[in-house]
């Protein structure tokens, strides 16, 4: 380019040129042979000066300019050649050209490139776009230039090739196995988890489960994940999970939350030493129909287990049909435990029972057993085990069918303890209690039995062995009625027998040696206070009113210090 006035000052090979000068000369060379050999010394020039001075501070070329606009050294080559050449030994060869596309070091040895403030200054170079290279690399590099990342998050080929130093982004990654080609190897893919399950390990393969919730210890606790059918697939799932200990000492907790779980036809069948534990009576639903055919009872929505005990939840049977039993609870394990339970089967099958025992040693506390709606038999809980008992429960057959009974009793030594016993609306036999068994102890027992549909209707109806019955009220159209099979001794002690007909009814054989013994106690019967046949019947401090007593056989009767409905009383001989 052309220099024009601008108050330059130039030193040329020691000649001072204090006047503004224009230099038009310039070079025309083509543009092809910018970057080839410059001769410097040699070449043509507008402007050419020398200087022989060996020593002391020279120059070649100063220029001082005050103009904002202008510049210390201007130079242009129009035919696009270099605008600087710099030769720093005067050999012919060409150390450094400036052009306008960038700088260029073309000597055949290696050379290093320096920028550098030789003084305690700081030196910044920026590059304002994208920074190329294509030597060996670069070193001594700030990571927190290159995108602001730590030199720790960049890897080298050395460090991925060794397992754990670093990561690597999946498409990066070349010669894989066939198998990981789409990530993974596939362990899961081939399982078909509907909703709401998940992928479960169950010790020898990947299977899919419902979500079993919470895992504790030796605690399960399950819970609702959808509609009842699929909370009960989740609760036999969860029940499936928990190993069968030996012992109390490797014992087990299943806690269910609340929630209706219906197992449909599959029974939920209890372990031994896992307990089962619902959230309430009210909240806490195990619903099933499981049918049985004929005169089979071995089953139930839930079937107890050895020294386990279920509480604090209630299960119901639906199932329905012709020649069908339903049972709500059946258990034949010893030292079982049921607590704060509500069982009902109220299904239109042919017999229906809330509770179905045939263990041993069981115990059932706070128990709610409701049985209605069967085509022909109603039992609220039906005890075959011996040493069982019952205490604070309410039991209860209800209207339908032929018969219904509250409590029957087949096992032997029974213990029943603050009891509500009822039984309703049969058409021919209503029965709150029937006792088959021996040595059973009845303490605070309320037994009511009523129909409106008439035939028999007993408060206490015992066909076996003798029974002894303390601080009870009994109270149907014949509060007892002793049959023809009742053996003694059958003791009452401050018991109320309330009779719409009669008070008792001893109906024995005389193959059947009977002692009734009536102490303290509240008798009445319309018809008659006790009526009895082949038995010998012993009463002392008790309250006979209504009719008398009725001997139809050959038993004898001896009374001691009782009174009748008006309280006339007579120390000897029965009202």
């Amino acid at each position: 380019m052309g220099i024009t006035r601008k108050n330059f000052v130039m030193v040329l090979a020691g000649l001072a040129l204090t006047s503004a000068v224009s230099v038009g000369a310039q070079n025309r060379a083509t543009a092809g042979s910018s970057m080839g050999a410059k001769t410097v010394p040699s070449a043509k020039t507008a402007i050419k000066g020398g200087i022989s001075d060996a020593s002391g501070e020279t120059y070649g070329v100063v220029g001082v300019s005050n103009s904002p606009d202008g510049a210390g050294l201007g130079a242009a080559n129009t035919g696009g050649g270099a605008d600087l050449v710099l030769d720093g030994i005067a050999d012919g060869q060409v150390d450094t050209i400036l052009t306008q596309a960038g700088i260029d070091r073309p000597s055949g040895v290696d050379q290093t490139f320096t920028l550098q403030n030789s003084g305690a200054g700081l030196l910044e170079f920026y590059v304002n776009g994208i920074l190329y290279g294509n030597g060996g690399g670069l070193t001594n590099v700030d990571a927190a230039s290159l995108g602001g990342s730590i030199p720790e998050e960049f890897a080298l080929n050395v460090e991925l090739a060794v397992s754990g130093l670093s990561s690597v982004h999946w498409d990066n990654l070349t010669d894989l196995p066939t198998w990981l080609d789409d990530g993974d190897d596939d362990t899961l893919g081939g399982l078909s988890c509907t909703e709401g399950q998940i992928a479960r390990w169950d010790g020898a393969s990947w299977v899919c489960s419902h979500d079993v919730g919470v895992e504790y210890s030796r605690t399960r606790v399950v819970g609702p994940v959808g509609t009842p059918t699929d909370n009960g697939a989740v609760l036999l799932d969860m029940l499936g999970s928990i190993p069968t200990p030996a012992s109390q000492a490797v014992a087990w907790l299943l806690k269910i939350e609340p929630g209706i779980y219906d197992v449909g036809s599959t029974p939920f069948e209890m372990k031994s030493w896992v307990d089962v534990e619902g959230s309430g009576e009210g909240v806490t639903l195990i619903r099933g129909a499981i049918c049985e055919f004929g005169w089979t009872f071995t089953t139930g929505v839930v079937e107890g287990a050895q020294s386990a005990e279920l509480r604090s939840l209630s299960v119901e049977n639906t199932c329905s049909g012709e020649n069908q039993n339903s049972t709500a609870i059946y258990n034949n394990g010893d030292d079982a435990r049921f607590s704060r339970v509500t069982a009902r089967a109220f299904g239109a099958a042919e017999y229906n029972h809330a509770v179905y025992n045939e263990g041993l040693d069981v115990v059932f506390e706070f128990i709610t057993a409701e049985a209605g709606g069967a085509t022909d038999t109603n039992r609220g809980l039906v005890d075959g085990g011996t040493g069982v008992r019952l205490t604070n429960a309410r039991v209860s057959g209800l209207a339908g069918g032929v018969s219904s009974t509250g409590l029957e009793l087949f096992g032997g030594g029974t213990e029943v303890t603050d009891v509500v016993v009822i039984a309703r609306n049969a058409t021919s036999y209503t029965r709150a209690i029937f006792n088959g068994a021996s040595n059973v102890v009845f303490t605070n027992l309320t037994a009511t039995a009523s129909s409106t549909h008439g035939g028999q209707q007993l408060g206490m109806y015992a066909s076996q062995g003798g029974f002894t019955m303390f601080d009870s009220n009994i109270g149907a159209e014949d509060a007892a009625h002793l049959d023809d099979m009742a053996g003694g001794p059958v003791v009452l002690n401050g018991t109320t027998l309330n009779g719409s007909r009669y008070g008792i009814h001893a109906e024995v054989s005389s193959s059947v040696s009977l002692d009734l013994f009536i102490n303290h106690s509240v008798v009445r019967g319309p018809t008659n206070t006790i009526r009895f046949d082949y038995a010998d019947v012993h009463v002392g401090g008790t309250q006979l009113a209504g009719g008398g007593a009725s001997n139809i056989g050959s038993g004898t009767i001896t009374c001691a210090g009782t009174w009748d409905e008006s309280y006339l009383f007579a120390a000897s001989g029965c009202p």
